[in-house]
Protein backbone atom coordinates (compact mmCIF):
# COMPACT_ATOMS: atom_id res chain seq x y z
CA UNK A 1 0.00 0.00 0.00
CA UNK A 2 1.46 3.42 -0.80
CA UNK A 3 1.77 6.05 1.85
CA UNK A 4 0.85 9.94 1.21
CA UNK A 5 0.96 13.03 3.52
CA UNK A 6 -2.31 14.30 3.59
CA UNK A 7 -3.23 18.13 4.02
CA UNK A 8 -2.85 17.67 8.19
CA UNK A 9 0.58 16.09 7.91
CA UNK A 10 -0.27 12.31 8.78
CA UNK A 11 0.94 9.58 7.41
CA UNK A 12 -2.22 7.66 5.97
CA UNK A 13 -2.73 5.04 3.65
CA UNK A 14 -3.76 5.47 0.50
CA UNK A 15 -5.34 2.66 -1.33
CA UNK A 16 -5.25 2.28 -5.23
CA UNK A 17 -8.35 2.79 -6.91
CA UNK A 18 -10.48 0.19 -8.45
CA UNK A 19 -10.38 -0.52 -11.83
CA UNK A 20 -14.06 -0.20 -13.52
CA UNK A 21 -14.28 -4.01 -13.96
CA UNK A 22 -12.96 -5.06 -10.22
CA UNK A 23 -15.55 -2.28 -9.10
CA UNK A 24 -17.66 -4.46 -10.78
CA UNK A 25 -17.10 -7.55 -9.85
CA UNK A 26 -17.22 -6.43 -5.92
CA UNK A 27 -20.63 -5.70 -6.02
CA UNK A 28 -23.57 -7.55 -7.96
CA UNK A 29 -25.47 -4.20 -9.43
CA UNK A 30 -28.65 -6.46 -9.33
CA UNK A 31 -28.93 -7.55 -5.68
CA UNK A 32 -26.23 -5.42 -3.85
CA UNK A 33 -24.36 -8.73 -2.56
CA UNK A 34 -21.19 -9.41 -2.45
CA UNK A 35 -19.82 -12.04 -4.95
CA UNK A 36 -22.09 -15.00 -5.11
CA UNK A 37 -20.41 -18.28 -3.79
CA UNK A 38 -20.52 -21.38 -6.85
CA UNK A 39 -18.81 -24.04 -7.07
CA UNK A 40 -17.91 -25.05 -10.31
CA UNK A 41 -17.78 -28.93 -11.49
CA UNK A 42 -18.09 -31.20 -14.56
CA UNK A 43 -21.22 -31.34 -15.83
CA UNK A 44 -22.93 -35.23 -15.12
CA UNK A 45 -25.96 -36.34 -17.38
CA UNK A 46 -28.48 -35.02 -14.98
CA UNK A 47 -27.52 -31.56 -15.95
CA UNK A 48 -28.31 -31.90 -19.31
CA UNK A 49 -31.85 -30.50 -19.51
CA UNK A 50 -30.69 -26.64 -17.87
CA UNK A 51 -27.86 -26.81 -20.04
CA UNK A 52 -30.11 -27.58 -23.31
CA UNK A 53 -32.44 -24.58 -21.49
CA UNK A 54 -29.77 -22.49 -21.41
CA UNK A 55 -28.48 -23.14 -25.03
CA UNK A 56 -31.82 -22.25 -26.30
CA UNK A 57 -32.29 -18.93 -24.17
CA UNK A 58 -29.05 -17.56 -25.54
CA UNK A 59 -30.06 -18.43 -29.10
CA UNK A 60 -33.03 -16.55 -28.57
CA UNK A 61 -30.98 -13.15 -27.87
CA UNK A 62 -29.14 -13.71 -30.80
CA UNK A 63 -32.11 -14.77 -33.14
CA UNK A 64 -33.54 -11.10 -31.73
CA UNK A 65 -30.39 -9.54 -32.19
CA UNK A 66 -29.37 -10.60 -35.72
CA UNK A 67 -32.74 -12.69 -37.19
CA UNK A 68 -31.35 -12.14 -40.26
CA UNK A 69 -29.02 -15.09 -39.67
CA UNK A 70 -30.09 -16.78 -36.23
CA UNK A 71 -33.26 -18.54 -37.01
CA UNK A 72 -35.69 -18.54 -34.35
CA UNK A 73 -36.72 -22.05 -35.17
CA UNK A 74 -33.38 -23.49 -35.24
CA UNK A 75 -31.81 -25.46 -32.18
CA UNK A 76 -27.98 -24.49 -31.33
CA UNK A 77 -27.41 -28.18 -30.05
CA UNK A 78 -30.82 -30.46 -29.61
CA UNK A 79 -31.14 -32.03 -26.16
CA UNK A 80 -29.57 -35.58 -27.24
CA UNK A 81 -26.39 -33.50 -28.61
CA UNK A 82 -25.61 -32.15 -25.11
CA UNK A 83 -26.15 -35.66 -23.76
CA UNK A 84 -23.90 -36.85 -26.29
CA UNK A 85 -21.24 -34.33 -25.67
CA UNK A 86 -21.32 -34.65 -21.84
CA UNK A 87 -19.99 -38.41 -22.82
CA UNK A 88 -17.84 -36.98 -25.70
CA UNK A 89 -14.07 -37.37 -24.47
CA UNK A 90 -13.14 -34.67 -26.51
CA UNK A 91 -15.64 -31.93 -25.11
CA UNK A 92 -16.01 -30.48 -21.50
CA UNK A 93 -18.73 -29.11 -19.93
CA UNK A 94 -18.72 -27.30 -16.94
CA UNK A 95 -21.90 -25.54 -14.59
CA UNK A 96 -21.34 -23.30 -11.96
CA UNK A 97 -23.86 -24.18 -9.00
CA UNK A 98 -24.83 -21.94 -6.41
CA UNK A 99 -25.83 -22.66 -2.65
CA UNK A 100 -28.94 -23.74 -3.02
CA UNK A 101 -27.55 -25.80 -5.93
CA UNK A 102 -29.74 -24.35 -9.05
CA UNK A 103 -27.41 -24.53 -12.02
CA UNK A 104 -26.49 -20.61 -12.85
CA UNK A 105 -23.76 -21.11 -15.55
CA UNK A 106 -22.35 -23.02 -17.88
CA UNK A 107 -18.85 -23.32 -20.54
CA UNK A 108 -19.01 -25.71 -23.24
CA UNK A 109 -15.77 -26.32 -24.53
CA UNK A 110 -14.03 -28.43 -27.29
CA UNK A 111 -10.52 -29.56 -27.91
CA UNK A 112 -9.36 -29.87 -31.21
CA UNK A 113 -5.80 -30.96 -32.83
CA UNK A 114 -4.17 -28.20 -34.38
CA UNK A 115 -2.56 -29.80 -37.54
CA UNK A 116 -0.91 -32.63 -37.53
CA UNK A 117 1.21 -31.28 -34.84
CA UNK A 118 -0.52 -33.09 -31.15
CA UNK A 119 1.34 -30.55 -29.00
CA UNK A 120 -0.38 -27.55 -30.54
CA UNK A 121 -4.15 -28.57 -29.25
CA UNK A 122 -6.52 -25.81 -29.53
CA UNK A 123 -9.25 -25.67 -26.84
CA UNK A 124 -12.62 -23.93 -28.47
CA UNK A 125 -15.04 -22.69 -26.07
CA UNK A 126 -18.34 -23.13 -27.91
CA UNK A 127 -20.21 -21.63 -25.47
CA UNK A 128 -20.40 -19.76 -22.32
CA UNK A 129 -23.83 -18.54 -20.60
CA UNK A 130 -24.36 -17.01 -16.61
CA UNK A 131 -28.04 -16.25 -15.43
CA UNK A 132 -29.35 -12.57 -15.67
CA UNK A 133 -29.57 -12.27 -12.54
CA UNK A 134 -26.17 -13.99 -11.73
CA UNK A 135 -23.66 -11.86 -13.89
CA UNK A 136 -21.47 -9.63 -13.20
CA UNK A 137 -20.35 -11.56 -9.92
CA UNK A 138 -17.12 -13.52 -11.23
CA UNK A 139 -19.08 -16.65 -11.96
CA UNK A 140 -17.97 -16.56 -15.65
CA UNK A 141 -14.29 -16.08 -14.76
CA UNK A 142 -14.67 -19.22 -12.60
CA UNK A 143 -15.91 -21.20 -15.26
CA UNK A 144 -13.59 -19.91 -17.77
CA UNK A 145 -10.79 -20.86 -15.28
CA UNK A 146 -12.14 -23.92 -14.63
CA UNK A 147 -11.82 -24.75 -18.34
CA UNK A 148 -8.42 -23.03 -18.78
CA UNK A 149 -7.22 -25.47 -15.67
CA UNK A 150 -8.85 -28.49 -17.84
CA UNK A 151 -6.96 -27.44 -21.22
CA UNK A 152 -3.52 -27.03 -19.35
CA UNK A 153 -3.50 -30.73 -18.04
CA UNK A 154 -4.46 -31.69 -21.40
CA UNK A 155 -1.63 -29.85 -22.68
CA UNK A 156 -3.64 -27.54 -24.99
CA UNK A 157 -1.64 -24.60 -26.45
CA UNK A 158 -4.35 -22.49 -27.53
CA UNK A 159 -7.47 -21.37 -26.93
CA UNK A 160 -10.01 -19.75 -28.87
CA UNK A 161 -13.74 -18.20 -28.94
CA UNK A 162 -16.53 -16.42 -31.30
CA UNK A 163 -18.15 -13.20 -29.82
CA UNK A 164 -21.05 -11.39 -31.51
CA UNK A 165 -19.64 -7.88 -32.24
CA UNK A 166 -23.32 -6.61 -30.85
CA UNK A 167 -22.10 -8.29 -27.18
CA UNK A 168 -20.18 -5.55 -26.31
CA UNK A 169 -20.03 -6.44 -22.75
CA UNK A 170 -19.24 -10.64 -23.99
CA UNK A 171 -16.24 -8.90 -25.99
CA UNK A 172 -14.98 -6.81 -23.40
CA UNK A 173 -15.50 -10.11 -20.88
CA UNK A 174 -12.94 -12.16 -23.36
CA UNK A 175 -10.29 -9.52 -23.81
CA UNK A 176 -10.04 -9.42 -19.72
CA UNK A 177 -9.46 -13.09 -19.87
CA UNK A 178 -6.66 -11.93 -22.50
CA UNK A 179 -8.46 -12.84 -25.74
CA UNK A 180 -7.91 -11.23 -28.60
CA UNK A 181 -8.97 -10.98 -32.39
CA UNK A 182 -7.40 -13.24 -34.55
CA UNK A 183 -9.82 -12.95 -37.61
CA UNK A 184 -12.25 -10.19 -38.06
CA UNK A 185 -15.61 -11.01 -40.44
CA UNK A 186 -16.66 -7.94 -41.58
CA UNK A 187 -20.31 -6.92 -43.31
CA UNK A 188 -21.71 -4.61 -44.77
CA UNK A 189 -25.55 -4.40 -45.69
CA UNK A 190 -26.26 -3.32 -49.45
CA UNK A 191 -29.66 -1.23 -49.27
CA UNK A 192 -32.31 -0.87 -52.23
Amino acid sequence: MAWNKRANEEEQPVRKRMSIAQAAAWTNPVSGDETEQVSVRKAVPEDAEKIYGYLQEMHAVQARKRPDIVDQEDEILSLEEVQEALADPDKDIFVAVNKTDKLVGQILCEYEQAGEDAEAGKLVIANIYVTEESRRVGIGTQLYNEAYLEAKKKGVQFAELSCWNFDSAGMAFFERLGFSPLLVTMEKKIGD
